[in-house]
């Protein structure tokens, strides 16, 4: 599915203090950071929201740009950004439940948003 590997740089990076940890974002390039990005959406949106998975990992998964939130070296967080048509969209945003109100989700939004402006979205 994730058939197209990005090199991370200087620029796939992102940090933010919560508290007194770092949050760090970082633009998914494996099949393994890709594998744990799911993961959290899926224990978020199906286990836990009840959403059907068959509808929550779907075709622009293929084509977005998938980031992933940790703390600690745990991953704790996931959005994505699909751009279609010169418009980009952040979506798919999780963060997991015991690290909701951290700045997770701020974080999260500010490395998607960021990549959209690099994107010229």
């Amino acid at each position: 599915m994730f058939s197209e590997l990005r090199k991370r740089g200087s620029s796939g990076k992102g940090q933010l203090h919560g508290g007194a940890a770092l949050i760090r974002v970082e633009e998914v390039i494996s099949a393994e950071e890709l594998k744990r990005a799911f993961s959290i959406r899926l224990r978020v949106f199906v286990r836990e929201q009840g959403v059907p998975q068959e509808i929550e990992l779907d075709k622009d998964d293929q084509r977005a740009s998938h980031f992933l939130a940790t703390l600690r070296d745990r991953a704790v967080g996931t959005a994505r950004l699909v751009v279609k048509n010169g418009r980009a969209k952040i979506g798919r945003m999780a963060v997991l439940k015991s690290y909701r109100g951290k700045g997770v989700g701020k974080a999260l939004l500010k490395r998607a948003t960021s990549r959209s402006i690099r994107a010229h979205c």
